[in-house]
């Protein structure tokens, strides 16, 4: 059965809400940002859209690229990756996160079957961050395969195109409890330093209001744009609660309409940074979550 929530849409609309802030944008943190919708699937080919979708964003961002350019470009990646089916890396031996690496550099340097030079550099990322995916044993995981192709993706643009993009030392996997086929040790994102993760609860760019209806669909709430504007929070949950991923700790007002604040992971809600009744935008941490061992 196919999710009602539509997260193609949905990552296009957040690429663009990230390069609407006119900061200079992280790829690995706006990824987690996406995937940490509480619709978004552990593992699905949203993430063969996801990776040129994040890429493209930061590149256009850090080279003053208009919005118009970057929605085109995002439109076409998305059109693209829908040709990267279900199950890629195991029933054709090509993991979609790589697939998509190829993508956004075949978008970005205006790759054709007919290219000399560029058709080179597009098989080269692709096929480096597929080597660096395969050092990893099966089974497959979408979160560990889309930061394995992000990172390898930063120095080779360097290297070949010398654009400049950041990376974060290190990335906290915060999704291995909702995976049943995690790896655990054997990850590289798993659980970082051997510590428990010390989660942040945040408002995204755009906000799903609070529905009273429990039967509505998800895909007929309209989300709230949250970049230049501030909620008042008032909180569900309390200071040491225990929390799923995706349930209701917080609702923000904003404009007399309720927002949904959710858990980005399961664990105990260690800390409120937002005491009741105060305001907070995107970005400013409410609280935190630590994760269960």
């Amino acid at each position: 059965m196919e999710p009602c929530f539509d997260g193609y849409a949905y990552i296009t609309e957040e690429c663009l809400g990230a390069f609407r802030m006119g900061r200079p944008i992280v790829p690995a943190r706006l990824a987690v940002q996406i995937m940490r919708h509480p619709e978004f699937p552990m593992h699905y080919p949203y993430h063969h859209y996801l990776v040129p979708a994040v890429m493209l964003t930061a590149v256009y961002r850090l080279q003053g690229e208009t919005e118009e350019a970057l929605g085109a470009a995002l439109e076409e990646a998305k059109k693209r990756a829908l040709n990267v089916l279900k199950g890629f890396c195991g029933l054709y031996g090509d993991c979609g996160a790589a697939v998509g690496l190829g993508i956004f550099m075949s978008i970005l340097t205006g790759t054709t079957p007919h290219s000399e030079e560029t058709w080179a550099m597009t098989n080269r990322i692709t096929a480096g961050s597929l080597m660096k995916i395969a050092e990893i044993d099966g089974p497959r995981c979408c979160k560990r395969n889309c930061f394995l192709a992000l990172q390898y993706a930063v120095p080779f643009l360097k290297e070949t195109l010398d654009i400049t993009l950041e990376a974060p030392e290190e990335i906290e996997c915060t999704f291995s409890t909702v995976n049943e086929d995690c790896k655990g040790d054997a990850c590289p994102f798993f659980r970082m330093l051997g510590v428990e993760m010390k989660i942040p609860i945040l408002i995204g760019h755009r906000a799903a209001p609070v529905v009273k209806d429990e039967n509505a669909c998800e895909c007929k709430k309209e989300p709230v744009l949250m970049t230049y504007k501030k909620a008042v929070i008032y909180w569900q949950k309390q200071a040491g609660a225990s929390v799923a991923q995706g349930e209701l700790v917080a609702e923000g007002e904003i404009e007399k309409q309720s927002i949904a604040v959710t858990a980005p992971a399961g664990g105990v809600l260690s800390e409120i940074c937002v005491a009741e009744g105060q305001k907070a935008g995107v970005d400013t941490p409410l609280g935190y979550i630590e994760s269960e061992v």
